[in-house]
């Protein structure tokens, strides 16, 4: 049997993305969390210290696209691209929109209100001593939030940025009232990586009772929280 370590931050949607993946597949697994001071460890698994990385016996594989490529091609059952090319091209452009576009939404609700972003701290902190999440908490708040203002977002009043998410997600919603996935008859890459940061918004945020009004986005959402873990737990 193939050794699997998911090394991930347990408040990163993408960490969150990979795992779906890995239970979905069905795969086993441990996950290595670098909480607290642990994350200068980083650096030893990937050149940017990002995180998630999946190591395969050994094999240090990063970024949950390509950690996606390669789950397919290893363990091609149920696979994360759908087989219809149509499908694929909607699941990888949706996977790139969460990624890319939603990632910022989540981060903004973490950085801009500070309920959130004391829960980002008690995230960041578990297990570790308690000196830790008062001395990175802070540090993680100005990094992401200096990625938020770089990327525009942030330059917007928070009513603003909470209309346009809601209105995407009631997009999502109508999508979800025709079809029970994003691409296809089956979860994709497009599933797990909306999944993944939207996961991590209700953890923290404050939209909840909001996107529960959307009812086939909130049943979709909970179908995905819900399903099965692979992790092994030593």
């Amino acid at each position: 049997m193939k050794q699997i370590v998911l090394h991930q931050w347990v408040f990163s949607p993408f960490c969150t993305k990979v795992r779906k993946m890995l239970d979905y597949k069905g795969i086993e697994y441990t996950t290595k969390n670098y909480n607290g001071f642990l994350a200068l460890q980083t650096r030893k698994l990937s050149e940017t210290g990002k995180l998630p990385v999946l190591e395969i016996d050994g094999q240090l594989i990063q970024d949950s696209r390509v950690i996606a490529r390669h789950l397919d091609k290893h363990f091609p059952e149920k696979p994360l691209i759908p087989a219809d090319l149509a499908m694929a091209s909607k699941a990888e452009i949706l996977q790139d929109w969460a990624d890319e576009s939603i990632f910022f939404y989540e981060i903004f609700f973490r950085v801009k209100y500070s309920k959130a972003l004391f829960k980002v701290a008690d995230l960041l902190g578990e297990g570790r001593p308690f000196y830790e999440k008062y001395l990175l908490g802070p540090a993680v708040g100005y990094q992401l939030g200096k990625a938020v203002k770089q990327q525009g977002i942030a330059r917007y009043s928070k009513a603003m940025v909470e209309e346009r998410f809601l209105h995407l997600m009631a997009q999502v919603d109508c999508q979800l009232q025709a079809d029970p996935w994003l691409a296809g008859s089956d979860p994709s890459v497009a599933d797990f990586a909306l999944a993944g940061q939207l996961i991590e918004v209700v953890r923290t945020g404050h939209l909840n009772s909001q996107l529960q009004q959307y009812s086939h986005l909130w049943s979709w959402l909970n179908k995905m929280q819900d399903m099965p873990s692979s992790e092994v737990v030593s």
